[in-house]
């Protein structure tokens, strides 16, 4: 009788030795199931934050469009601005760069009068160069794409209009240095931003234009003349 209840108590002594072996070990895989190697967590973690940088940048590309490297079409686009660049009265007055027809008859009489005014008629009493308004309208359509509505005078002091010709005072004004196209952006509907400053580091202002390939050749959509806030 004795023996069997040592046998007895020894049986259940073991017993609970295993359940307590079980159960550590159920803890320690449960344990090893849940964490994730320090190493593992690193590599996560720069992954994430390397995606966040890439889209942080390529956000910031993409304000304006794409950067355009093609040197051939910089160098295109930069002889195409310095018409406007030089042209002497070309100013428009809009904040948003909206090119009016007043602003297109203005630029086509003052480009006229400084480069294609071979053959015009110029009256020297009164220094004024007549252009014949088919000649401005032709200019208008070259650079703008533009049907001009109707031949009138501009707001400019420089230049009248009667009976079929634009008249313009004849005056000299000095360009300083000369363009240059520091940045260049293709937009999401492949027209061309563009950045213009000058080569004269005295020269604070520059512009900004919008430019359009069509028909195989450029077309001015808008420009802004800007002077950086002190």
């Amino acid at each position: 009788m004795l023996l069997s209840l040592a046998i007895m108590c020894f049986e259940e002594k073991k017993m609970k030795k295993t359940i307590l072996l079980l159960t550590a070990i159920i803890l320690i895989s449960l344990s090893g199931c849940s964490k994730t190697p320090a190493s593992e967590q690193e590599k996560t973690t720069e992954t994430v934050t390397t995606q966040a940088v890439a889209t942080q940048t390529e956000k910031k590309d993409n304000i304006d469009g794409k950067i355009i490297t093609n040197e051939g079409l910089l160098n295109e686009l930069n002889k195409y601005v310095e018409d406007f660049y030089f042209n002497f009265l070309f100013s428009p007055k809009s904040e948003t760069g909206i090119i009016t027809e007043a602003d297109m008859k203005i630029f086509a009489i003052s480009h006229i009068f400084q480069f294609d005014n071979k053959d015009l008629r110029f009256d020297s009493e009164k220094f004024v160069l007549y252009i014949p308004q088919e000649k401005v309208a032709k200019i208008i359509k070259t650079y703008f794409d533009y049907e001009i509505k109707e031949h009138n005078s501009p707001e400019n002091p420089n230049i009248t209009y009667a009976e079929g010709y634009y008249q313009m005072k004849a005056i000299n004004k000095e360009i300083k240095g000369k363009p240059v196209i520091k940045e260049a952006f293709q937009m999401d509907n492949g027209k061309y931003k563009l950045r213009i400053f000058s080569t004269d580091t005295s020269v604070k202002e520059y512009s900004e234009a919008v430019v359009e390939e069509k028909n195989g050749k450029f077309i001015l959509v808008t420009y802004k003349r800007i002077i950086p806030k002190k």
